[in-house]
């Protein structure tokens, strides 16, 4: 074995990459060297290919390299490269780079009397100002259009590549000096240097431009620093739920961002609050009960919003005549006895408005919205409802239990990209024309798409709101069920009441012991109890039961659910996907890698954000039918998802796809599988709460197992300290319902 630990430099085409991750740029591509000394010493006289592992921009085939790292020849020989660049050192080379499609429009003829000019490094002379204007000279003979598109192409490529260079020392990446070198071109690293804290919508961490502002000199309480820091906490509250934060926990965020950075910046309190006070077009306050509560202006505008729209529509009720004898012809029509409590319920709908009608399993919540259907649609047989979700999975399963059109909101809605940072749909200025709405798992709700849909519903429609308040909160923020019920102001019913009936499972009956907090739970053929001792054995316990369930092939409708997607952890999603990926998916050339993930054709995916303008939502579920490399190198991913759509993702947007053989329980809320598998690590402790266990133990249509690390199944039903949320749509409506 012979390792060369002094850095040398070899030069060589690239011939074809054997694996690249589409984020980072990391990438392992064969080099095919001029080196004669150096393949003869290393890789044999007649192969002259070397196999390199380094980041490389998105590099055409056969660009000229000099690649400059350690050569190790172990079992597999490798060329670890610190540094890839673009360079030609000669004719053969230029020749066969410049004959290839990126270069299109150039011809052999003209390729020949470029190499004559050129004389040497075709980028070292690109790089000259003057390039084109060398290159159109009268005894050239190089017409001026393909003078400019080879020196803006050869720029380009060199330019990226620095760009590149130069982020990486930082923690940035290959698609953040992608997106910058977009917007700034060749300017980029100056606009950096001048103010790194303007790359926030970029793919480049805020760690990353605390670096580069720490090498800059930038101080502390830099007014530009101050603000990034401010959008990078508030970023952080609301991805945690939080539509708000308070001014203590506001500090902490600061603190925490700052340790993170590990750039020894140390804000002071005192000059981070008068920020905020000045930056009265980014963020705002609320007071309540002698506390301040801060919100991005934008955040806060849609929560006061979403509170006018509640208030309004509960202002223009519209009385409705309800009796009794009606609610006895639906009981006989549908052979069906309403308890006292259910009953109730069609109160909801005695006028117009915004309602509310929550239950949990064995209730008849279903039972009840039939009955609601059946009378309203008889009472006002004229009038236009709608049925609608917050997800695909949630709206598909009220389709099945109503038998009606049921849809998305987002496609009530008819949701469209328009400009950059915003969106059309139905709203105020162009209404929806349903008398009547029903929206079913409303806990699932953020506090956007809320706003949204009230926006869009006429004065004088009635809305009902059917949730469950022991499940869980919406993904993204706002906590917009129990809001709307702690506010006091609209009109609800609750359904406690459980109904069971003969042959009745037990995950129906295990979920209602679950909710009232009973830890004595049926154990038989459908809900399995599997004890382990620590994270270790759960992982392959896990791994062992999928294999003895699916009989080593894949089922479609297998899901394998944990509470966390930190990598942090052992049996988080990140990690069990990564070996159900191994276990399950199909081996082949067609695959891709984005930050670290690799994704083959066949395997399950979930989307983890919205896009508008490419038509998904966070948790709408599909497979990888095809993976395409385009002619610049870049590989698309061939999307059908569950509702039979098709999309094509690349570039950023793959940081949106994940794989989803195993999800977090927050994404499995409002769908069902055949067969749920539920992971419970004693650790994160905070997970451990009875409305996550709730509703993963709840998945399954057929067979529920749960593997539990100890006692963690208990000590999850007992503890019904939820994460708190700050949120502020019950305070803002009674404020202006007052």
């Amino acid at each position: 074995m012979i390792f060369m630990e002094k850095e040398i430099s070899v030069s060589g085409f690239l011939k074809k990459v054997i694996y690249r991750d589409e984020k980072t740029g990391y990438s392992t591509f064969l080099l095919t060297t001029e080196d004669e000394r150096f393949a003869k010493r290393h890789i044999g006289e007649k192969d002259t290919d070397i196999t390199v592992s380094g980041i490389i921009p998105l590099f055409p085939h056969k660009t000229p390299l000099l690649v400059t790292g350690v050569y190790r020849e172990d079992n597999k020989p490798l060329f670890f490269a610190s540094k890839c660049e673009q360079r030609t050192s000669n004719d053969a080379f230029t020749i066969e780079f410049l004959n290839q499609k990126y270069f299109a429009g150039i011809g052999p003829k003209t390729i020949e009397r470029i190499i004559k000019v050129v004389d040497g490094d075709i980028f070292a002379f690109c790089a000259q100002e003057d390039a084109a204007k060398i290159l159109t000279a009268t005894d050239n003979k190089i017409r001026i259009g393909i003078a400019q598109l080879l020196v803006s192409k050869i720029r380009e490529l060199k330019n990226v590549e620095s760009l590149l260079h130069y982020l990486v020392k930082y923690g940035g990446d290959f698609l953040s000096a992608k997106e910058i070198y977009e917007k700034y071109g060749e300017d980029s690293i100056r606009v950096i240097e001048e103010n790194p804290y303007l790359l926030s919508y970029t793919g480049l961490s805020y760690e990353a431009r605390e670096a580069i502002a720490k090498k800059r000199g930038f101080k502390t309480h830099d007014d530009r620093r101050i603000k990034a820091l401010l959008e990078e906490c508030f970023s952080l509250v609301e991805s945690r739920g939080n539509t708000c934060v308070s001014l203590k926990n506001l500090l902490k965020m600061v603190s925490f961002v700052e340790r993170r950075a590990n750039m020894g910046y140390k804000t002071n309190p005192v000059v981070l609050v008068a920020n905020l006070f000045q930056l009265k077009s980014e963020f705002v306050f609320r007071e309540e009960e002698d506390e301040l509560f801060f919100y991005t202006r934008r955040t806060y505008e849609i929560e006061e919003r979403a509170a006018r729209h509640i208030v309004r529509l509960s202002r223009s009720k519209i009385p409705f005549p309800t009796t009794r004898a009606s609610i006895s012809q639906i009981e006989g029509e549908s052979s069906i006895t309403y308890g006292d409590e259910q009953k109730t319920a069609f109160k909801l709908f005695e006028s117009s408005g915004v309602k509310i009608l929550t239950g949990g399993p064995g209730t008849g919540k279903s039972t009840v919205i039939d009955g609601l259907l059946q009378y309203y649609r008889q009472m006002f047989p004229d009038n236009a409802v709608a049925l609608c979700a917050p997800t695909g999975a949630a709206a598909k399963k009220l389709r099945e239990v109503t038998k009606g059109d049921a849809k998305t909101i987002h496609k009530l809605l008819d949701v469209k990209p328009f400009g950059k940072d915003d969106m059309q749909y139905k709203d105020e200025y162009d209404q929806l024309p349903y008398d009547l709405i029903i929206v079913d798992e409303s806990s699932m709700i953020d506090i956007e798409l809320f706003m949204m849909l009230l926006s869009g519903v006429k004065s004088g429609a009635l809305v009902l709101f059917v949730g469950d308040e022991d499940q869980l909160s919406s993904v993204g923020p706002g906590n917009v069920l129990h809001d709307m019920i702690d506010s006091g102001y609209i009109p609800s019913c609750q359904l406690r009441k459980v109904y069971r009936q003969k042959g009745d499972s037990s995950i129906v009956e295990n979920s209602i012991r679950m909710r009232e907090g009973n830890t004595n739970l049926v154990e038989d053929e459908a809900f399995e109890i599997i004890r382990v001792s620590n994270q270790m054995e759960l992982e392959e316990k896990a791994i062992e039961v999928i294999q003895r369930e699916s009989g080593g092939h894949r089922k479609q409708d297998m899901k394998l659910y944990s509470p966390v997607r930190n990598p942090k952890y052992i049996v988080s999603t990140y990690f069990m996907n990564k070996r159900l990926h191994n276990l399950f998916g199909l081996q082949g050339e067609k695959q891709v890698s984005y930050d670290g993930v690799t994704f083959t054709v066949g395997d399950p995916i979930i989307m983890r954000n919205n896009n508008y303008e490419l038509d998904y939502l966070n948790g709408d579920e599909g497979v990888i039918s095809d993976i395409v490399e385009e002619e610049d190198g870049s590989m698309v991913m061939m999307l059908t998802m569950s509702d039979g759509t098709f999309l094509e993702i690349s570039g950023k947007n793959m940081g949106d796809v994940e794989l989803a053989y195993a999800i977090t329980v927050h994404k499995s809320q409002g769908a069902e599988c055949d067969t749920a598998i539920l992971l419970l690590p004693m650790t994160p402790k905070n997970m451990l709460e009875r409305s996550l266990i709730y509703v993963g133990a709840t998945r399954a249509k057929r067979k529920n197992i749960i593997i539990t690390e100890n006692s963690a199944l208990e000590y999850a039903i007992n503890n019904t300290q939820k994460q708190n949320r700050f949120s502020g749509l019950n305070a803002q409506v009674r404020k202006i319902a007052k």
